[in-house]
This record gives structure tokens, C-alpha cells and sequence, in this order.
């Protein structure tokens, strides 16, 4: 390919060489990047040099046997030195091997810096997913008179974010990693999935008591909730119960979680690692 330094189009360039040009605006011609413009300049006189070498070497060559008849026995030595000099020349003349290194080197930068936006990009995304979650589960609990505690740690299990017509929406999941449905048809969101929850005397215990009615769920008294007492309770003087607090565990994970939160007792000896 002929490096040209300036060109009104890429057409005749392969695809690989085009990031070695660029222009000003939308109109003008393509120019070469000048450190390969500079290779190409520096080629075209290295390309001279040599055509001038080889044909005082052919010349030697021509008249060295009149030259050795003359009496001039340092033709040899002579010629040696022009093929020398020939060598040193064309060392480093692929000024094509140049150009690839060089391209190499530009894709790698853009390489790295495609790869800086795409980090940047995901630790912005995460960090607006949890702001999102956080907000619409803080939402939740107050909708629902829940105990933050309690379901807190239940609506992070069973929700996920998820992008619907180009938004990030907050969606319920069911224990099976489905989307949970309302009545109307759609995946419940965070404070219709809190609803369902308190309906469900299973959950109770995560909901503080009705002051109007004086129901739906357990009020501020972590000893009761859906399903029976709460294990994690523990009376002064008492131990707990390690059989009920294992079964508890092992029944449901995350009720348990939301249970012991609740009673303010710590699971992390329980949970070793998790």
C-alpha cells in the first residue's frame, strides 16, 4: 500500500490502517499521523540511499577485474565496504512493520480507555441500582407500618432490578426467581410485594400492629409473628433455644434473618462465613 500523506478518502486504505488517519471536522482531506508520516518520508530516502548503493556496487563489480589488472589489489576491500554499507541501510527499512507496531499500539490505547469508560460505567450503574432499591424499600416499609428490622432484609432478598422499556424498575421475585404477579396482571414492585407480604400470616411478625384496627400484624412485640413465637427472643436469664433457632434457620432463611433482626439478636455465630 502506498502511504500517501494525505488523502481525500480511506477507500484504498484497509480497514486496520484507518486509525492512522484523521481530519478536522467533516470536510478536507484524510492526514497521516506524523509519526507515520515521518517513517513514510524517512522510507522514501532510505529506498534512494539504497538504489544508489547497489549500483556503485554493481559499477565495482563491472570494472574489477580491470581494476585488479591496473594494479589496485584493494578492490576487494573496496567492494566489501559498499556491501557493508548496503546492509547497514536496509537494517530497519520495513517501515511496514513500523506502521503495524505503531497501529498496535494506538488499539491498544483505545483499548484502554474503552475498558476505563466500561468500569466507570458499571460503578455508576451499580451504585444507582442501590440507591433505587434502597429508596423504593425504605418507601415500602413506611407504606406498609412495617418494622425496618424485620423486613428490611426480606424485601433485598426478594427483590431485583431489572430494565423495562429503557428504565430500571424494582421488581419481586418468588423463591422459584420468577416475577411475582398482582391482580392486575403485572410484576408487583416493592410496596405492592410488602402488601402481599403482610396479608401473609407467615410475615407478621415484620409488621407493626394496625392502630385502627388493631391488627395485621404483630406490633412492636418481637415475640409473636406468623407461625408461632420467635425463637431469637430470649427471656434475662434464659439461653436459647439452639434446636428451635436451627430448625428456624433451616425452614426459612430469610424469615429467620428478618426474625432474629427483630429481636435484635445475633445470627453471625450461626452463619459463620455467610
Amino acid at each position: 500500500m502506498d502511504w500517501l500523506l494525505a488523502r481525500p478518502d480511506l477507500a484504498e486504505v484497509p480497514e486496520q490502517f484507518h486509525a492512522l488517519y484523521s481530519r478536522e471536522g467533516d470536510e478536507g482531506d484524510f492526514t497521516l499521523d506524523p509519526s507515520i508520516a515521518g517513517l513514510v518520508n524517512d522510507r522514501a530516502t532510505l529506498n534512494r540511499t539504497v538504489a544508489a548503493v547497489r549500483k556503485e556496487r554493481d559499477e565495482a563489480k563491472a570494472t574489477n577485474g580491470a581494476l585488479k589488472a591496473a594494479g589496485f589489489e584493494n578492490v576487494d576491500a573496496v567492494t566489501a565496504r559498499i556491501t557493508e554499507l548496503e546492509e547497514q541501510a536496509t537494517k530497519g527499512a520495513n517501515a511496514d512493520e513500523i506502521v503495524a507496531k505503531r497501529l498496535a499500539e494506538v488499539n491498544e490505547k483505545h483499548a484502554r480507555e474503552l475498558a476505563a469508560k466500561d468500569e466507570s460505567l458499571s460503578k455508576a450503574t451499580t451504585r444507582l441500582n442501590d440507591e433505587l432499591m434502597g429508596r423504593q424499600v425504605s418507601e415500602a416499609i413506611t407504606a406498609t407500618n412495617a418494622v425496618p428490622e424485620a423486613l428490611r432484609p426480606i424485601l433485598r432478598e426478594r427483590l431485583r432490578i431489572v430494565e423495562e422499556d429503557g428504565k430500571q424498575i424494582v421488581q419481586a421475585i418468588g423463591d422459584d426467581g420468577e416475577p411475582v404477579y398482582g391482580s392486575d396482571g403485572k410484576p408487583m414492585g416493592a410496596k405492592a410485594f410488602a402488601e402481599k407480604l403482610r396479608a401473609e400470616e407467615t410475615y407478621g411478625f415484620a409488621f407493626k400492629a394496625d392502630p385502627k384496627s388493631g391488627g395485621g400484624g404483630t406490633g412492636n412485640n418481637p415475640a409473636k409473628g406468623g407461625g408461632g413465637p420467635n425463637p431469637f427472643v430470649v427471656k434475662d436469664g434464659q439461653r436459647p433455644n439452639m434446636t428451635l433457632i436451627g430448625q428456624a434457620l433451616k425452614d426459612n432463611p430469610a424469615r429467620a434473618k428478618a426474625q432474629a433482626a427483630a429481636a435484635n439478636f445475633d445470627l453471625s455465630p450461626f452463619l459463620g462465613a455467610e
